[in-house]
């Protein structure tokens, strides 16, 4: 009788197995210690496949976001868009150039790293499979040794890998952030040029009605001397006559050309008032307006500019002949 006469069979077999086969409890260890180890390797694989996922997707965020910003620098840069005006400074160019330089140079980090990720990937499936072929081979324990330590060594090298990619990330945010300011400061820049522009157009245009209104006086005094000289001097002396025929045939030539300028000189005013109002607009949301937007406009007050320039010049030779 054992411990009050009760006896398992159970455990009498079990005793009996293990009088009979000392070694089977080691086998079951074995065995035991095998499936343990096993667990472990798929913990250690998706830790890291876990890792990597979490890593690619920041690279990528990381590469959309340097898009974005290498796009809105292109847009901007002098070397691929010179200003029609010409007024982009040194200084800018040089400061879109060196935010250029750092993007591309981010964009090739990133994509570095995210090809180390693709590597470290396939490394990865590669350590474990010896673990997807166990229903067709037998799996060593020194083979699953060698399996958990190539899987410790990746966790450890991805750890590496999130502490380089991972701060990048702020660093793109700063870039961004430092684009946009420079933009807003470029913009504000150019749209200080456009005031300046049109204040030189509305001065150039107040000289321009000036100068035409002048020479219409002008054209009239002298078309109110050849009425009277023809009414008068011209009826008695045929060589008079004929030459204050040709004035007049001047004067007809130069009151067409001063209308033609004048009614040039209205248009003129029209594009100014609609580039005064997209002023005001640009002043009151630059936001809601691109630099190109902005670029348009001052090509349009220079062409402007041009026009009433030339039709100052036309305006005084028309003066000139008049006197």
């Amino acid at each position: 009788m054992i411990n009050g006469g009760k006896v398992f069979a159970a455990d009498i077999n079990e005793r009996l197995d293990a009088l009979l086969d000392p070694t089977i409890y080691n086998i079951k260890d074995k065995y035991t210690d095998k499936n343990q180890a096993i667990d472990e390797c798929d913990e250690l694989f998706d830790r890291a496949n876990a890792v990597i996922d979490r890593l690619d997707g920041t690279c990528e965020a990381q590469l959309e976001k340097l898009e974005g910003i290498i796009s809105k620098l292109d847009a901007v840069n002098p070397v691929n868009n010179p200003s029609p005006a010409g007024e982009d400074n040194a200084e800018f160019l040089d400061d879109v150039s060196r935010k250029l330089d750092h993007a591309n140079g981010l964009r090739d980090d990133v994509e570095a790293n995210r090809s180390r990720l693709g590597a470290t990937r396939d490394k990865l499936i590669a350590i474990v499979q010896p673990l997807n072929e166990l229903a067709e081979r037998e799996v060593k324990e020194p083979e699953l040794g060698r399996i958990l330590k190539a899987l410790d060594e990746i966790n450890a090298d991805l750890q590496l890998q999130d502490r380089e990619i991972s701060p990048k990330t702020k660093e793109i945010d700063d870039l961004d952030r430092e684009v946009d300011s420079m933009l807003k400061r470029n913009k504000r820049r150019k749209i200080d040029e456009a005031s300046q522009r049109l204040a030189r157009l509305d001065a150039s245009i107040d000289v321009l009605m000036g100068d035409t209104t002048a020479a219409f006086k002008k054209l009239d005094e002298l078309k109110d001397l050849l009425e009277d000289a023809k009414a008068n001097q011209g009826r008695e002396d045929a060589e008079l006559a004929s030459k204050l025929k040709s004035i007049e045939h001047d004067a007809l030539r130069l009151e067409k050309e001063l209308k033609d300028t004048d009614d040039k000189l209205n248009y003129l005013r029209k594009k100014r008032t609609e580039s005064r109002k997209l002023l005001d607009d640009i002043k009151a949301n630059p936001d809601k307006f691109s630099p190109s937007q902005i670029d348009g406009l001052l090509q349009s007050l220079d062409e402007q500019l041009e026009k009433g320039e030339e039709l100052s010049d036309k305006v005084k030779n028309i003066e000139i002949q008049l006197d």
